[in-house]
């Protein structure tokens, strides 16, 4: 019977594997059969129609012109996301004295 505290209590530490003689060991050597492989041929696809393909209207657009309009696009909003934010800044900077000299003045009055 199986002990098990003994295998949960088993260091592998303790093992010398030095003497260990692998010769002594009896591999012994698989051969697996041969397998032939008739010739089969392979069906030949019926030849592809010729065709010709549309050829698509050349379009000369300067690329440089493009990725200079696309980079202007680009700072133009982040310059709107900047503005945005200012203003917001100022909006909440305006509220905040609006409600801090009410409070002073409701202070003022009660005390």
């Amino acid at each position: 019977m199986i002990n098990w505290n003994d295998i949960k209590n088993f260091d592998v530490d303790d093992v010398d594997l030095t003497e260990l003689d692998l010769g002594r060991f009896d591999v012994r050597r698989i051969e697996f059969p041969s397998v032939e492989m008739p010739d089969v041929e392979m069906p030949r696809l019926p030849d592809m129609p010729d065709f010709e393909m549309p050829q698509l209207p050349a379009i000369d657009v300067p690329v440089d012109r493009v990725a200079g309009l696309a980079r202007d696009a680009a700072y133009a909003g982040v310059g709107v996301v900047v503005i945005t934010a200012q203003r917001a800044d100022e909006r909440r900077r305006e509220l905040t004295d609006q409600v801090t000299t009410r409070v002073r003045q409701l202070v003022d009055a009660v005390g």
